[in-house]
């Protein structure tokens, strides 16, 4: 149905377009280049409009003509064979109406899942559909509150079981010469780009959507910035913008409040939606990479350094943040809690009290690392002594309780606080001066909407709340990316040709040794990520299978894992003593590790983990890692995926040269030493450049600031200050550098909840409070 508040029906480009990421600044202008869109062609169309939204785009001449988000979603919520579901987030959600500022600015945008209505869920029923292996389609659409736009972001995540994969398009300006200022439905990639590179990969949305499949950043409990529950987000809204939803049946049912009684469900229940599609995605995913067409055992795997990335790198992050009132800091905040859980024996399980596990681990002999654990638990007290069956029976990790009081005060030191741009310098704690940031960081996140994408002017950022929200202890976590990636590597099946045979990267001795490589900071590692130059480009499937000593299964595996160990041996040849080498070379503290058994690396998970919760009884601990948690944040902040705004809080008692920090196995936090930081940099600055290499390159990278200062239409170049906080909302298009590159950038008002896109100033640091 036409939208009757967004003017003319017939104004939407009825060609469909195609889209090709360009790579790189052009050294003549010295500007990032354009993309480029061109009419799909008859190959184009048949091979990538595939899926039900691109088949519907091809064959429905009335459904292309649809230009806003609340067309297409009525016209969902009229359909007896289409179920809608939305949700809805917002920043700024936890400041309550008396206390927002006259400069106070916040949005909220939502996503809707549609699926197909069957004998099994049927429109109507009274439960939330929960998940999507049953589905042989799913679509979903990313909107802001603008409802009736026509320029607004409206993105597109449609779904195949057929296909095995996302494609993604979006209702965009049109990049092309003969489309001059009209928009269109343009197709942008696919889920399996995410891995052509240098083609589109880490390109437009697969910039936020780093591994092909959904990213919903705040993925577990508490979901601060969802609407959850009972938690409405009323306060958020003025009197225009509550009647307009409320006008809208699909989001709101006849004399309900706003987004109440109709397609808008509770976050918690997209979790679960998120969760089951990276499940079928990532199986998809392995089936096309490790299979062959027909079902065979791919000898030569293809994509296999980014299958190996999940292991060793941080492709992509998670938010977490303590429940209400819990008092207990994320374990995710100290080791890879989210990987580890579902499938390593390094952290307790229920493998621990069988048997033939118990067979297959305890070794001939005491091991040196139990008999000092006992010695010094126990002393002479020998009686006492655990045997390896007692320990690993007996092992635990410690919950991560800390004072709440200790906590407000460490807050308090830090200046911890959520930050907006605002127009007056006179609302401002933190006033950053002319020509210093170079471009691009007022976004429309002022109270008015406005918005400058060309740079150099001062920018002031007020206070919009103190503390961290709600929630205390919002930290950065790895990602359920790479930990659907390491369990699915781990746990395969081939095919026909080898019964279903079980296959492995690495082996459990080699995957233990990895993750104890700088196990204590489970993102941003510098010492993974160096080791990350050691995998091949390329593996063979090894036909000779070893026993698995629990079970006694076959178990194949690829030339991947010995030719890595084989790598870096010949790397540390004649290097002298690895003990001695082991904290500056993690190639030694990873060879080390290949030689201790399992209950040695427990142990020393039990001694981190127990000083852990020990420290945190004192304030002083309870700032040092807060200040961590701000550290990592500063990392990511440059990151593409980073659209969050006040989202994620800020120190602003931190300055502009505090050292990046790390953990220690001693649980004391410490800078990060000047090779780790070059290291991470490297890498880093490219994922935040126009060339981005999601696989570390070994050669270290130009400064972003080559490429900030393309975007300053002045006579001084600004300087970046890396790691400012985002604008409050990311209100431009997903595509890389749409900022400079789309003429309608500064028309755009709002942003898009679950693609992150990049402008080129965003990677902003701390400045003096």
């Amino acid at each position: 149905m036409a939208d009757p508040k967004r003017g003319n029906y017939e104004d939407i480009n009825q060609k469909l377009w195609y889209r090709k990421f360009i790579r790189g600044i052009n050294p003549q202008g010295g500007q990032p280049y354009p993309d480029q869109d061109t009419p799909a062609t008859e190959e184009q169309l048949k091979d990538d409009f595939v899926d039900y939204w691109g088949s519907r785009l091809k064959t429905d001449e009335a459904f292309r003509k649809h230009n806003t988000y609340n067309e297409l979603m009525s016209q969902f919520w009229e359909d007896d064979d289409i179920i809608l579901q939305t949700y809805a987030v917002a920043d700024g959600q936890t400041i309550p109406r008396n206390k927002q500022k006259e400069w106070f600015r916040s949005e909220l945008r939502f996503i809707s899942v549609i699926f197909p209505a069957d004998a099994n869920h049927k429109k109507g029923d009274k439960a939330p559909i929960a998940s999507v292996s049953w589905a042989p389609w799913f679509v979903l659409i990313a909107a802001s509150s603008a409802i009736h736009s026509e320029k607004d972001i409206l993105h597109i995540m449609s779904w195949s079981r057929e296909d095995g994969q996302f494609r993604y398009y979006a209702r965009d300006l049109i990049m092309n010469g003969e489309a001059t200022g009209q928009h269109g439905w343009v197709y942008l990639c696919s889920s399996m780009d995410a891995f052509d590179a240098p083609g589109k990969a880490y390109l437009g949305p697969l910039n936020g959507h780093v591994n092909g499949g959904i990213v919903m950043k705040e993925i577990h409990k508490p979901w601060m910035h969802w609407l959850v529950g009972g938690r409405g987000v009323t306060d958020l809204l003025d009197f225009d913008l509550a009647n307009e939803l409320m006008e809208a049946p699909w989001l709101t049912h006849p004399g309900f409040p706003p987004l109440y009684g109709a397609s808008v469900q509770s976050g918690e229940t997209f979790e679960r939606i998120v969760l089951d599609s990276l499940r079928v995605w990532f199986t998809s995913r392995r089936h096309k990479d490790f299979m062959t067409a027909s079902g065979e055992t791919e000898e030569r795997p293809r994509n296999i350094q980014r299958w190996a990335a999940h292991f060793f790198l941080t492709t992509n992050i998670n938010i977490a943040a303590t429940s209400n009132n819990a008092n207990i800091v994320p374990s995710d905040h100290f080791f890879s809690y989210e990987m580890l859980r579902g499938y390593s024996d390094l952290l307790p399980n229920r493998n621990m009290y069988d048997k033939k596990w118990l067979a297959a681990h305890v070794l001939p002999e005491t091991p040196a690392a139990l008999t000092a654990w006992n010695e010094e638990q126990f002393g002479s007290a020998k009686h006492k002594y655990y045997t390896q069956e007692k320990w690993f029976q007996k092992y635990s990790i410690a919950s991560f309780g800390y004072d709440g009081p200790s906590y407000l005060w460490a807050s308090r030191e830090l200046k911890l606080c959520t930050l907006q741009e605002v127009a007056n310098e006179k609302d401002a704690q933190l006033v950053v001066p002319k020509n210093v940031l170079a471009g691009g960081i007022m976004m429309g996140t002022l109270e008015d909407g406005a918005e400058d994408i060309r740079g150099g002017d001062q920018t002031n950022f007020a206070v919009q709340q103190w503390g961290e929200g709600d929630n205390p202890w919002v930290i950065l976590q790895s990602s359920v990316d790479d930990a659907h990636g390491v369990w699915m590597a781990q746990r395969m099946f081939l095919g026909d040709d080898k019964n279903a045979a079980r296959c492995q990267l690495f082996s459990e001795k080699t995957f233990n040794a990895l993750q104890m490589v700088d196990f204590w900071n489970p993102i941003y590692s510098w010492r993974r990520l160096k080791l990350m130059q050691y995998i091949p480009v390329a593996a063979q499937f090894v036909d000779t299978p070893t026993k698995d000593l629990v079970t006694g299964e076959d178990v194949y595996t690829y030339d991947l894992e010995q030719n890595f160990i084989d790598a870096v041996k010949k790397r540390m040849s004649g290097k002298g003593d690895l003990k001695k080498l082991q904290d500056r070379w993690p190639e030694a503290e990873f060879l080390l590790n290949l030689e201790k058994p399992l209950i040695e690396h427990q142990i020393r998970i039990s001694n981190y983990t127990n000083q852990v919760a020990q420290n945190l009884g004192d304030a002083t601990w309870i700032l040092n890692y807060l200040k961590l948690a701000e550290s990592r944040r500063r990392m990511f902040r440059p990151m593409p995926m980073n659209f969050f705004g006040s989202n994620i809080p800020y120190c602003l008692a931190m300055p502009l040269g505090h050292p990046w920090l790390e953990m220690t196995e001693q649980a004391s936090v410490r800078p990060i030493p000047k090779r780790g930081v070059d290291v991470l940099k490297g890498w880093l600055e490219s994922l935040a450049g126009a060339d981005p290499n999601v696989i570390p390159q070994k050669q270290t990278l130009k400064e972003i600031n080559k490429m900030i200062k393309e975007n300053v239409k002045q006579d001084t170049v600004g300087l970046p200050v890396n790691l400012l906080p985002r604008p409050s909302t990311m209100r431009m298009a997903c595509q890389r550098f749409i900022a400079v590159t789309n003429p309608e950038t500064s028309e755009r008002p709002h942003s898009c909840p679950f693609m992150a896109g990049e402008h080129l100033a965003s990677a902003h640091t701390a400045v003096e409070a």
